[in-house]
């Protein structure tokens, strides 16, 4: 008897799950109230143009108040632009106002839940000093099953198989092809993507945007280095703190993500490009300096040293090749090659391929002298790949998180 009233109760969970209700986008039904707006902004909180933001002049703790015309509104999602800053959601009750949701990840990205309101404000936190809020998109979503249009993010790997470090944003779709839709969509892996540099807010939400359609759920890692397009790498490092200071950055992502596998750009630059041929060299130096004790005790101390097991740079004396062109049943057929496509288009700002027009940018096929094919071994404690088209080859899969 406790069997089948256990079993009617199961098939009564799932039916109510079958049966909710998809969360409707309501933002078209609000009114919004922002104080310190400058002027001309407000349009831009909603035109779903990322290249474009709500600004407020610099004050503390600036508000954002919304006003629902019609529906209920239970969730509600951020892309920012500068200024990423954590906020609480209010309500009004008897004459004061009650805390409903707070958010606090340093994500360019946010998403709460929080009880269905009519009327509530954003506040955002400026740590007692004055800021300009900046937005570049808000959503508004009603009660139910959400969809894939807000990305919430889960934080960094603790552990990681796979690290794919890219000079820019774009670079890891450009060069690298289908290798992140293939390891992280598709094989289902813990690939942790980290970015030396990021130009500015609308790159960022861009590269959010295309790490999410290829698979990645995990917050990529976005560094503070300065967008200089230089052709030379002996002028760059100066501009960066020196090779020492770039070498032992590097040398710190290893050690707090401890990769399996580490891939990263080519040691000519791809087209030339300094930061492309920085991230070559110094991932090669810094693929034996992680599992240094002596090197840099301060992250040491902070996250012990490591030994990945293989590092690959894109192109250089080939010894892998990759087939980006099997289809991928986690995107419904689609090769991972074609997923990498889409997702440079969600890099919006960057020069497009187009019929009969030429693009400066494009993810490279298999034909192009800058192929996102081929890739060579240059760090190893494994031995030589063999068999070939899989960058874990020689790995156990005791050593790996999925």
């Amino acid at each position: 008897m406790k069997k089948t009233a256990l079993i009617l109760f199961l098939l009564l969970i799932c039916c109510a799950s079958a049966l909710a209700e998809p969360a409707e986008d309501i933002t078209k039904q609000a009114k919004f109230t922002v104080p310190g707006l400058v002027s001309g902004t407000l349009r831009r909180l909603t035109d779903r143009d990322r290249q474009t933001a709500l600004q407020t002049e610099k004050q503390k703790q600036p508000t954002l108040t919304v006003t629902m015309k019609e529906g209920v509104c239970a969730a509600l999602y951020i892309e920012y632009g500068n200024n990423i800053m954590p906020f609480t959601v209010q309500a009004q009750r008897d004459g004061g106002w009650v805390d409903l949701a707070r958010w606090e990840e340093s994500y360019a990205q946010a998403y709460v839940t929080f009880e269905p309101q009519t009327d509530f404000r954003l506040v955002f936190d400026t740590d007692n000093t004055k800021k300009a809020l900046y937005i570049r998109e808000l959503y508004l979503f009603s009660e139910g099953e959400m969809n894939d249009t807000p990305q919430i993010w889960q934080p960094a790997c603790e552990k990681a198989d796979l690290l794919v470090l890219a000079a820019h944003p774009d670079d890891e779709l450009l060069w690298f092809g289908g290798l992140i839709p293939y390891y992280a969509g598709e094989r289902g892996m813990a690939v942790q993507v980290c970015y030396l540099t990021c130009a500015n807010s609308c790159r960022r939400v861009e590269l959010l945007n295309g790490l999410w359609h290829c698979g990645v759920r995990n917050y990529p890692d976005i560094g503070n280095y300065k967008d200089i397009k230089l052709y030379n790498a002996a002028k760059l490092y100066p501009q960066w703190g020196g090779v020492d200071a770039v070498d032992r950055y590097v040398v710190r992502l290893l050690r707090r993500y401890q990769p399996e596998v580490a891939v990263t750009q080519a040691l000519d630059g791809e087209y030339g490009h300094a930061a492309h041929v920085v991230c070559g060299r110094s991932m090669q130096r810094a693929a034996e300096l992680a599992a240094d004790p002596e090197y840099d005790p301060e992250s040491v101390a902070l996250y012990g040293v490591w030994q990945g097991k293989k590092v690959y740079l894109h192109k250089g004396d080939v010894t892998l090749t990759m087939d980006w062109r099997q289809p991928c049943g986690a995107f419904d057929g689609k090769t991972s090659f074609e997923v990498a496509e889409e997702a440079y288009r969600l890099h919006e700002s960057q020069p497009q391929p187009r019929r009969g027009k030429p693009s400066l940018y494009y993810v490279t096929p298999e034909t192009d002298k800058n192929s996102s094919f081929v890739y060579s071994l240059v760090y190893s404690t494994v031995g030589e790949d063999v068999i070939g088209g899989d960058m874990f080859e020689n790995i156990s899969a005791e050593f790996l998180t999925r």
